[in-house]
């Protein structure tokens, strides 16, 4: 996460793949600190047992 915050510009967006594990709620708890939006997507291609999703957060604060 400190790339992203090296990176971009205030009002920045973020677009990762992550898959739901042990760390997954503390993740989203540190994009929230940071970012004014979090979007949650899973893929309608992906299967129903997998854990990915695509997180979209935007609006980095500045």
């Amino acid at each position: 996460f400190e790339f992203v915050k090296i990176v971009l510009k205030p009002h920045g967006c973020f677009l990762v793949k992550v898959f739901q594990g042990a760390e997954f709620e503390a993740f989203i708890k540190l994009l929230r600190s940071h970012f004014d939006r979090i979007v949650m997507r899973k893929p309608e291609a992906s299967r129903n047992r997998s854990r990915e999703l695509y997180v979209l957060a935007s609006d980095l604060h500045s």
